[in-house]
């Protein structure tokens, strides 16, 4: 099985008083992307980890590093 390290960059576009997203709201939102639409982890992928979460370069900017394991070498979708 291998590790893969996963790099999320979390950009959200917030609307006049709105209020803003919280670290753990990012969290939450790149855990349900890995979870839903990153195809190596939806193909094959598990055990999915958050690892850290440091600010970007402007406030709505996360970047987001989680690990999970693959039951397969390669990337993505490996149905054909």
């Amino acid at each position: 099985m291998k590790r893969l390290i996963v790099f999320v960059l979390g950009l959200v576009l917030l609307g006049a008083g709105c209020q803003q997203p919280t670290q753990e709201d990012y969290v939450t939102m790149g855990r349900t992307w890995i979870e839903t639409s990153a195809p190596t982890y939806v193909d094959d992928g598990s055990d999915l980890q958050f690892q850290d979460a440091q600010q970007g370069s402007c406030a709505t900017c996360w970047e987001l590093w989680y690990t999970f394991t693959s039951a397969a070498a390669g990337f993505g979708d490996r149905t054909e």
